[in-house]
């Protein structure tokens, strides 16, 4: 049974937000099948890093319930700098900006990997983008992406090595990439496409 629960390591959630997504009160009988549950509803919250379910016996029978939470770090802003090819608006719908709450390193990653895949798409294949998170004032972060978006490539010319019994046109309808042409802004054409 369980006689108390606790929640240490917030400081941006309160504790009363934690607890109603725990789907235990004190005096009901712990199960442990709940505590995937428990972290499971934790995380949609999209605050939290990590969290562990400790129990820590009291008396037989007896145990008080504690929730260990490490938060992200709250992003109070995104800035995006060093971009021209690709506008500001653009790259904040790509990131689905306005519903980033909180994040950590592993994330800013991931975001500057969806900014360079946009890059990508528009035939920048050398830009490089940097994540950082700088501290402000209020006890949030900025979130800063950089941008240095290099030169735009482009496919003048594609070559088939090897094919002997399949002539090379037939082998261009198969892929994405096109060779550029006079109105290849139309379809893409001269567009490097990885896949």
């Amino acid at each position: 049974r369980i006689k108390s629960i606790s929640v240490e390591g917030n400081k941006a959630i309160s504790t009363r937000a934690i607890l109603e997504k725990i789907p235990f009160h004190a005096g009901d009988l712990f199960d442990r099948k709940k505590t995937n549950d428990i972290i499971r509803n934790l995380y949609r919250l999209g605050y939290f890093r990590n969290i562990q379910v400790v129990t820590d016996d009291v008396e037989p029978g007896v145990i008080d319930l504690i929730i260990v939470v490490t938060e992200k770090n709250r992003i109070s802003s995104i800035t995006i700098k060093g971009n021209s090819a690709v506008t500001t608006e653009k790259i904040k719908t790509t990131l689905n900006s306005s519903h980033i709450k909180a994040l950590d390193q592993e994330e800013l990653a991931n975001l500057a990997q969806q900014i360079k895949k946009l890059y990508r798409e528009k035939g920048y294949h050398h830009s490089t983008v940097t994540g950082t998170l700088e501290p402000d004032d209020k006890g949030t972060f900025i979130a800063n992406f950089d941008i240095k978006e290099g030169i735009k490539s482009g496919v003048k010319i594609v070559n088939f090595k090897g094919n002997d019994h399949i002539a090379d046109r037939f082998l261009r309808d198969l892929i994405f990439t096109r060779e550029d042409w006079i109105l290849g802004f139309m379809d893409q054409a001269g567009t490097y496409h990885p896949d």
